[in-house]
């Protein structure tokens, strides 16, 4: 029975190739959302990852429970703490010849190897009245380096008087707006698209983010230490209850899981529209083999006159829907991957604002979950006409074929 139901695929090839054409589409559908999904889960990692910089450890606060420069000053003193950093970012307006721009800062760290972002042109900041902004950010306020401009912030508490030339305005009991002149000192990149997504961000001395966040809360504590797991051990014995001692790929892992949220909706609409596109490819299917089976009456009768069983006829189609349908799906499977690899290689020459792998982050299941889905649409799809198949009897081979 194999063998004669690979010479009727043979004989009905004609009809096959476009009931397979339409499981190929909506495989090759399913495998692209799949991909896609991966993309934006890897997208997502890399540029958490790269906010860490290379550091070997990552301290985070839960949530009720900041972090404080007491902390940071615990870790420092922690045995075997190379150096360390803390992670805060803030946001300052910024303001040059009539040019406005909501600029996020993080601070200058120690060591270079606790910050994504490298000085393109100039230097670091080192002092309060010091900044050094991204190029697009230089750009828009029509500064260079060497300039001064003016930094504008919110704050509850007398400004810290190491602030160049800061100031407040006074209004009523409300929180007051500090401005101040900085220097701009170089230029930044972000490589690694860390913080692309801000639109970039400015570099400044601990002690000026602190004043312009009007408070020390740290997002993160970041290390270098040459041996992770006594490290870990001694920071989860003295740092407050609740501090998370992790490596940067289980923090980046765990942020990771709370922002995919948005993603991980997005593919699923995504594939209720691949769903859509397989259930007309189960329709396709059905009729093809329904037409199949009709124009393969006399040739049914007589296997069952020559002792065939309604089992072999059902399994006889059954066999041939799963035939086509796991060679569709891989023909699918490979073209929604090669598709995917070639927008995603046109995508990573154009700025989108966020980083991109160079290849597709595959997965088993992006591979064999729309193998298995092609296959089983494809196979149920058959189920009505190869039951149609055993109702054929063997008198119909008696019937008098019909003149050319």
């Amino acid at each position: 029975m194999i063998r004669l139901t690979l010479a009727q695929m043979r004989l009905s090839l004609s009809r096959l190739v476009p009931a397979g054409l339409a499981i190929a589409l909506g495989t090759a559908f399913v495998a692209a959302t799949l991909v896609a999904g991966n993309v934006m889960t890897r997208s997502t990692y890399d540029g958490v990852t790269a906010q860490y910089g290379h550091a070997d450890l990552v301290v985070s606060p839960t949530e009720g429970a900041p972090l404080t420069g007491d902390d940071l000053a615990t870790v420092r003193r922690a045995p075997g703490v190379t150096a360390a950093t803390g992670l805060q970012t803030t946001v300052v307006e910024l303001t040059h010849g009539g040019r406005r721009q909501n600029q996020p800062v993080i601070p200058t760290t120690d060591d270079a190897a606790l910050t994504p972002l490298t000085v393109s042109e100039g230097v670091a900041p080192t002092t309060a009245g010091q900044i050094a902004l991204p190029a697009s950010s230089a750009r828009r306020l029509d500064v260079a380096v060497g300039d001064t401009v003016t930094a504008t912030w919110s704050t509850s508490s007398p400004t810290d008087t190491s602030t160049a030339g800061a100031a407040t305005t006074d209004s009523g009991g409300e929180p007051t707006q500090a401005t101040a002149d900085l220097t701009v000192t170089g230029l930044v990149e972000d490589p690694n698209g860390a913080y692309t997504q801000t639109g970039g961000m400015a570099l400044a001395v601990p002690s000026a983010v602190t004043t312009w966040s009007d408070g020390e809360h740290l997002n993160a504590i970041m290390l270098l230490t040459p041996d992770v797991a006594a490290t870990r051990d001694a920071l989860a014995a003295t740092l407050p209850d609740g501090a998370l001692v992790r490596t940067r790929d289980e923090a980046a892992a765990a942020s990771v899981s709370q922002l995919t949220d948005g993603s991980n909706q997005l593919v699923a609409v995504v594939l209720g529209f691949a769903g859509i596109a397989l259930l007309v490819a189960a329709l396709v299917i059905a009729n093809t083999f329904q037409v199949i089976v009709a124009q393969r009456t006399r040739t049914l009768a007589l296997l069952r006159c020559v002792g065939a069983r309604r089992s072999q006829l059902r399994g006889s189609v059954l066999l041939e829907g799963t035939l086509l349908g796991l060679t569709s799906s891989i023909i699918g499977v490979l073209g929604g991957l090669g598709l995917s690899q070639a927008a995603l290689l046109v995508l990573g020459r154009m700025k989108l604002g966020f980083p991109l792998p160079a290849t597709l982050p595959l997965t088993v299941w992006a591979v064999v979950v729309p193998l298995l889905v092609g296959t089983a649409v494809t196979v149920g799809a058959c189920f009505v006409p190869a039951r149609a198949a055993t109702r054929v009897a063997p008198v119909a081979a008696l019937r008098p074929a019909d003149a050319p």
